[in-house]
């Protein structure tokens, strides 16, 4: 157990995971809000997301491909938080925009020696969090 928790530690802060001693610089770059109607407990729920790309950590390739980490935010409605649900959740993963062909894929596996898996790669919705996304960070590289 030791071992593994060595491992995570130390592939967080050599780079391979996200971790606050990299002198991060998280810039927003999508932001929501909504209210949902509960017919149970006959009340709104105010919900808001917020989405954050790693400034520091983008890494552009010749054949127009950017890889950069992601942090979502998802701050919950105050009910939930007072019946002990986490005020926000955070969620961090490593995206990769290609660029030219205006599609993108969530990275799954590690950067290490164990082979990167990603999820199919999907087309950029315009409107998306991926759309402005792709347009902080794409127009720069073409």
């Amino acid at each position: 157990m030791h071992n593994v928790l060595r491992t995570v530690v130390l592939s967080v802060c050599l780079g391979l995971l996200p971790c606050g001693a990299h002198g991060e610089r998280w810039v927003e770059f999508h932001a929501e809000t909504w209210s949902q109607f509960s017919q149970k407990l006959k009340k709104n729920l105010q919900f808001s997301s917020h989405s954050y790309f790693d400034d520091d950590r983008i890494r552009r390739s010749a054949d127009g491909e950017v890889t950069v980490w992601i942090r979502d935010v998802t701050h919950n409605d105050k009910f939930y938080v007072g019946k002990g649900i986490p005020e926000k959740e955070v969620v961090y993963k490593q995206v990769v925009l290609r660029c030219m062909s205006r599609r993108y894929a969530v990275i799954l596996g590690e950067n290490g020696d164990v082979e990167v898996q990603e999820t199919a790669s999907e087309e950029v919705r315009a409107g998306s969090a991926y759309d402005k996304l792709f347009n902080r960070l794409c127009t720069v590289s073409q």
